[in-house]
């Protein structure tokens, strides 16, 4: 039987007494940051990169952030003063910085995003009360707790890829679209250093700018092919192919699940129980900051709440066996086949109960997003292999090949599979990806009578407040994935980045990032 805490309402001071309860929290920060000791300090990319992020100057409002900097077209009203600032010192220092940090492409040589989490670790480093001051480390708060943390540099870095955005639009409106895809592609590959993040919020941001850099190399190329005189080459896109080839840096089966999220949580158990159960002078005041992290007026409401919910907790041994169960399930799953009979089964995370292990499920974040980010990580890879490929053949033979296998060797390496496919998995089966030209490969959808039509595609866009339907004549292809439903429906109804129940096919070719931009030029959107 758990002992029963007494209620009582914490009065400010309280909770700042609790808060300073040590706990051994510089033990587990210790151990989080010890798992990027092994990175050499002229082998750290934030070393390099986050000084020149700290004086880049405010983006213009038209492009402050991702999804607005790359939707912008060159020449739209307010093009000009994004491309002044794109080429003003402190921005190109940046443009640089990222060159820099991903040359070498030798995965045990290449660089890798090393900082530390805290503002003591930081600090101690040449340049880091630079950093501290410019907000740019995660804030752990006092004591330090690893599952409160506040990563306060991707906001930065999202004006870093906000730049790379702008400034690649610019090389390709310049008539340079492929030194505008060597742009991108540096931030693909750092964005790939980002995933191998030791937590869950890092990694997650390095997965989703993975996808974005990828459908941006589509988007120049199919964004050069519909110009007057097209600039971008059989040679610019065969550079392209080298760096993102297969076996080469961006190989995901590299990545590893997150292991600061396990050492966080476990900080949090460390802190609030006892030997006997939850620890009545921690327990509240500690899951209440915890809870309230990214809304501090929270606070009160917190504790009275977690006053409560104390004496429903399961005591020391469930709580802690249960968090290595958890964690184990997910790190095992994260090695297994999406088609894995296992996937389907509910993890040890969805079966946690909000009473008894309610600490767990406020200390440790829902990951199971990453497995289908990773998935469509996987597909957009392969996706930008095939369509790139296909690019090049169109440019050398002025026609579209009858089927994907013709691309090898010359125009890729290795079609690959569509890994959302599970057509013939069981026996060893390699499906690639789904490829037609409207037209020419659809006159079968057409009655004996009908003269075949362009392609119409129902597009879905994030939050589905802006779907639209988006024609594809035969002088172009359409290349996707079969989607998390696992059936070639044509591409009828596609998206880019598919969501936890979304229908559709995801479309590679022609870009999603294309598709809408288009769209909202004819809606007058963007002017």
């Amino acid at each position: 039987m758990l002992p029963r805490l007494a209620l009582r309402i914490l009065t400010p001071v309280m909770i700042a007494a609790v808060a300073v309860q040590p706990a051994h929290a510089d033990d587990y920060v210790d151990r989080a940051n010890a798992l990027y000791a092994p990175i050499r300090a002229d082998h750290r990319s934030d070393l390099v990169l986050l000084p020149l992020v700290a004086k880049m100057d405010p983006p213009p409002a038209a492009v402050d952030t991702p999804t607005k900097a790359e939707m912008l077209p060159a020449g739209s009203s307010a093009w000009s003063a994004a491309a002044a600032w794109a080429q003003a010192p402190n921005q190109q220092a940046v443009l640089k910085a990222i060159d820099q940090v991903t040359a070498e492409e030798n995965p045990v040589e290449a660089m890798a995003f090393g900082q530390p989490y805290g503002v003591d670790a930081v600090a101690s480093a040449p340049g880091g009360v630079d950093l501290v001051q410019a907000g740019l480390y995660t804030e752990l708060g006092d004591p330090p707790m690893l599952a409160a943390a506040k990563f306060q540099d991707l906001p930065a870095l999202d004006r870093a890829a906000c730049l790379v955005h702008v400034e690649a639009t610019r090389l390709a409106a310049d008539g340079q679209p492929g030194a505008a895809m060597q742009l991108v592609t540096d931030w693909l590959f750092f964005s790939r250093q980002m995933v191998d993040r030791a937590f869950y919020h890092e990694a997650k941001w390095g997965m989703e700018h993975f996808i974005t850099s990828l459908d941006r190399l589509r988007d120049i190329a199919y964004t050069d092919s519909k110009a007057a005189k097209p600039a971008l080459t059989i040679d610019d896109i065969a550079a392209i192919q080298e760096r993102i080839r297969e076996n080469g840096y961006l190989r995901l089966d590299r990545a590893q699940f997150p292991a600061g999220n396990r050492i966080a949580a476990e900080q949090v158990v460390a802190r609030v129980y006892s030997q006997q159960g939850p620890n009545p002078d921690t327990f509240a005041a500690t899951m209440a900051r915890l809870a309230s992290t990214e809304h501090p007026l929270r606070l009160f409401s917190e504790a009275a709440k977690w006053e409560q919910l104390a004496q429903q907790s399961a005591d020391t041994r469930d709580v802690t066996e249960q968090l290595a169960r958890t964690y184990d399930d997910w790190s095992s799953r994260w090695q297994l086949s999406p088609f894995d009979p296992l996937v389907a089964v509910p993890t040890a995370y969805d079966k946690l109960s909000p009473g008894r292990f309610a600490v767990l499920r406020a200390a440790l974040p829902d990951m199971g997003d990453l497995w289908s980010l990773r998935q469509v990580m996987e597909a957009q890879l392969v996706g930008t292999r095939d369509a790139l490929g296909l690019a090049a053949f169109r440019q050398a033979n002025h026609n579209l090949p009858l089927t994907l296998s013709a691309l090898r060797p010359r125009y890729v390496r290795d079609i690959g599979s569509d890994p959302f496919n599970p057509t013939g998995r069981a026996n060893g089966g390699q499906p690639p990806m789904q490829f037609f030209v409207p037209i020419r490969d659809t006159r079968a959808r057409f009655g004996p009578r009908e003269t075949p039509r362009p392609h119409e595609i129902n597009v879905f866009t994030p939050g589905g407040e802006a779907n639209f339907r988006a024609p594809v004549g035969e002088d172009q292809f359409v290349l996707y994935s079969v989607g998390p439903n696992g059936r070639a429906e044509w591409a009828d109804n596609a998206t880019g980045v598919p969501v936890k129940d979304s229908i559709g096919d995801i479309l590679f070719w022609p870009p999603f990032i294309s598709l809408y931009r288009e769209e909202l030029v004819n809606r007058g959107t963007l002017k």
